[in-house]
């Protein structure tokens, strides 16, 4: 009965806390992007700081922030890249 109690507390604190906890992984990677270091750096440092403010929030469900936030920001830093279509011609 704990175990489910507690479930429902942390579902609740994510409902509550998500608009929240997806604009500061936002702005945390965008400040981490500037540094100079390795991809895999600045994302452990971002899921530092996200777990040191939202202590309540399951990991699983800060990391599914930080990564869609990662993503949003290397789709808006790259040019887009045309993706040509391929034609399969069936010859008889």
């Amino acid at each position: 009965m704990r175990k489910f109690l507690i479930s429902i507390f942390q579902y609740i604190l994510l409902w509550l806390y998500k608009p929240l906890l997806s604009n500061r992984a936002k702005k945390l990677a965008e400040l981490f992007d500037e540094l100079q270091v390795s991809g895999e750096y600045k994302r452990h440092q971002v899921y530092a700081q996200l777990i040191k403010e939202f202590p309540f929030i399951n990991r699983r469900d800060i990391s599914k922030y930080l990564e869609s936030a990662v993503r949003t920001l290397s789709i808006n830093n790259k040019p887009r890249e045309i993706i040509y279509k391929r034609e399969y011609r069936v010859e008889n």
